[in-house]
């Protein structure tokens, strides 16, 4: 009996192994590093040599950086754009591109991308672990072409690989039907693959922009560098509000494939201390604006003085606070000294850390958003105070997390059916709506602290503890 025992275990042990070959052999992802085939870089940017529309003469104080179109390509001077999105995952059953890359081809993991309008699926061929070529719509045509099969672009390491597409035109905006983009704009993307566990039987899709606008100039006897940033997949570099730029000056010049830093692109920007007026001119035959002008700001100015209001007032100062126009859209910048005089205006305190504690330690730091509006005066500081906060819970039904009616008609509540599985939202909420999202406390070195994560005690109507806990931001 024993030894039928062992026979039937060594036979259902070797056929695992037998299926486990079988699926990786038919395009399983089981296994070790990702393969890739031979790495072919993304053809440059084209040449830009057509006229340039509707450019008229620079006021005297003006700066003016003359932009490029600068996309990636996989080279070693790259700027990155380090910005990823991921759309989840689909069969793509209903794309007629799909449809005909799978008669064209072998295994192939479908890829999705739902701000891609005319480009929402293509395609990347493998062979288990092998990652063979990527297929894109480039023309948006839903037929497969000449040059839609891509080889891989560049492996950062043994667990990813990076698709770059060549560019092509993203439809005109017509929004805004004074833009000239009566052809689109040119734009390209990048695709990475990537697979860390073993045991993962489809690797992990994320898409980025792979393309931006860049300029130089002298800004106060400095060279400036200016970098644009698209508004995700809409291809518009000079939108305010939902685009995002970097200004560097001096030595702050950015080197190749470093991290840069950004902010949402506004109409006030504010570069050394001092505030610019920001406007795009003409339009080149990418489709993008053909110069960023920044004239100085001559406006009156005013400052902030911001407070932490409970029982008691406690001054505090600002790690970083950002403000929105609260009647001029097109206004995002962010401050880190309130001795920062700031052009006159009403302003929304959308976010910002704080620091706060006793007047010779402000230990303690705590982040909010949602913040109230201020009127700045040219006379004198505008005080703004965070006032009395309290704790509010929000609780429903776990299957209602992520439900979106829920989540703006749910209240909370105090009785649920025995055994259902809750969700609780801790907010610590100001008397204005203004919401304490992070507490940490002892600064170090590099200015960073500890956090102090909150702590739930839910009790009985009879005072009997069902449950304490610890809870993680986020």
């Amino acid at each position: 009996m024993k030894r039928r025992m062992g026979l039937v275990l060594v036979v259902a042990l070797g056929a695992l192994v037998v299926l486990i070959y079988y699926l990786d052999r038919r395009g399983g992802f089981l296994g070790g590093p990702i393969e890739v085939a031979t790495c072919v870089p993304a053809p440059p940017a084209p040449a830009d040599t057509g006229p340039i529309a509707s450019l008229p003469d620079l006021a005297p104080n003006a700066v003016a950086f003359d932009l490029t179109y600068r996309p990636q390509t996989g080279g070693k001077d790259d700027i990155p754009y380090n910005a990823f999105w991921g759309f989840g995952y689909g069969d793509g059953k209903d794309s007629r591109f799909l449809q005909q890359v799978r008669q064209q081809t072998g295994q192939v993991y479908p890829v999705h991308h739902a701000l891609l309008s005319g480009r929402d699926w293509s395609a990347v061929e493998h062979a288990g672990r092998k990652i063979l070529a990527f297929y894109f719509d480039l023309d948006a045509d839903g037929q497969l072409g000449e040059g839609e099969k891509l080889p891989p672009t560049t492996a950062p390491n043994d667990f990813s690989v990076d698709f770059i597409t060549p560019d092509f035109r993203l439809a005109a905006d017509t929004s805004e039907p004074n833009s000239g983009e009566e052809e689109g704009v040119l734009f390209r993307v990048l695709l990475r693959l990537s697979s860390y566990s073993r045991a993962e039987r489809e690797p992990h899709f994320m898409w980025s922009p792979a393309c931006l606008l860049e300029g130089t100039a002298t800004l106060n006897g400095q060279t400036a560098q200016l970098v644009l940033f698209a508004d995700g997949f809409g291809g518009r570099f000079d939108r305010f509000g939902s685009s995002h730029y970097a200004l560097q000056l001096g030595d702050e010049v950015l080197s190749p494939g470093a991290y840069l830093p950004r902010e949402t692109l506004s109409s006030l920007a504010l570069a050394d201390g001092r505030f610019y007026r920001v406007r795009f001119e003409g339009r080149k035959r990418t489709g993008h604006p053909a110069r960023a002008v920044l004239t100085p700001d001559t406006s009156p100015t005013g400052r902030l003085a911001l407070s932490l209001a409970g029982t008691n007032t406690v001054p505090c100062r600002v790690d970083w606070l950002t403000l929105k126009g609260a009647d001029d859209q097109t206004v995002h910048f962010r401050v880190h000294d309130l001795e920062q005089r700031m052009p006159v205006a009403r302003y929304t305190l959308d976010s910002g850390a704080l620091f706060y504690g006793e007047e010779s330690g402000m230990d303690w730091a705590v982040s909010f958003s949602g913040g109230p509006v201020a009127e700045l005066k040219a006379e004198e500081p505008v005080e703004v105070a965070l006032r009395e906060p309290v704790m509010k819970v929000r609780v429903v039904p776990e299957k209602d997390r992520y439900n979106r009616s829920a989540q703006t008609s749910a209240v909370s509540s105090a009785t649920f059916a025995r055994g259902t599985r809750l969700y609780l939202e801790p907010q610590i909420v100001c008397r204005n709506q203004e919401v304490l999202t992070r507490f940490n406390r002892g600064r170090d070195r590099d200015n960073r602290g500890r956090d102090v994560a909150p702590s739930v005690r839910i009790a009985s109507a009879e005072g009997r503890q069902l449950l304490a806990q610890t809870m993680e931001y986020g």
